[in-house]
């Protein structure tokens, strides 16, 4: 578990030492664990988020029934828990070989599991904020995840435009998880900070808005 702390504190040695043979079971877990008790934490605002929902579909003259809603509500707090967990490995193995289309572009030198350690331990400080909102949803009472949010966000009154996913973008935890990834990127593939960080960050931005997109639309 020295991996685990050290890419948060010297992130260069730790990503040096999981290049050779660092393991990543235990880190992928671990994450898992605490992305399932985020969202356990974060029950009720989720729950209230979806409420919100409805009342505004029923102000637009289209309300939903009761059963539907039960259902709805049901079906959304099981694809919240498995979607924590499966999120996790989603992450690293999909987000491995994304990294590795960068290591083809500046003909680097990593193999598909070093970058997919680098998509799973470059993760932590985005799971760290998920734990933080979870505390203040659950020590706050809040009903809804915009009350919650640590993003540029926050600021946009209009929850439903463009302004406010454009906002959630700018995340301190999303941007130390980014810089984490240039950094064990370039420790992989034994290339400069400078010539990986221009392919991660536009690809990094499009998934990242195409995300938002999505569950906005969800």
């Amino acid at each position: 578990m020295g991996n685990f702390f050290g890419v948060l504190t010297q992130p260069t040695a730790a990503f040096e030492r999981l290049r050779g043979k660092g393991g990543w079971v235990l880190t992928l877990i671990l994450l898992m664990v605490l992305s399932v008790f985020a969202l356990w934490l974060q029950n009720d605002a989720i729950m209230g988020t979806i409420e919100q929902e409805f009342n505004k579909q029923a102000e637009q003259g289209q309300p939903i029934p009761d059963e539907i809603k039960d259902v709805a509500l049901a079906s959304g707090k099981f694809i919240t828990y498995f979607s924590g967990t499966l999120g996790v490995i989603v992450t690293m193995f999909l987000g491995g070989l994304l990294l590795l289309l960068v290591n083809l572009f500046v003909r680097g030198e990593a193999t598909y599991m070093q970058l997919s350690k680098v998509a799973l331990y470059s993760y932590i400080p985005s799971v760290i904020g998920i734990v933080l909102t979870g505390i203040i949803a659950y020590a706050t009472g809040a009903t809804s995840l915009y009350d919650v949010s640590l993003s540029a966000g926050a600021f946009v009154s209009d929850k439903s435009s463009m302004a406010f996913v454009i906002a959630q973008i700018i995340n301190p935890f999303s941007l130390w998880s980014l810089a984490l990834m240039i950094i064990g990127t370039a420790v992989m593939t034994r290339k400069s900070r400078g010539s990986v960080a221009l392919w991660i960050v536009i690809g990094w931005t499009i998934v990242t808005f195409l995300t938002l997109i999505g569950s906005k639309a969800a």
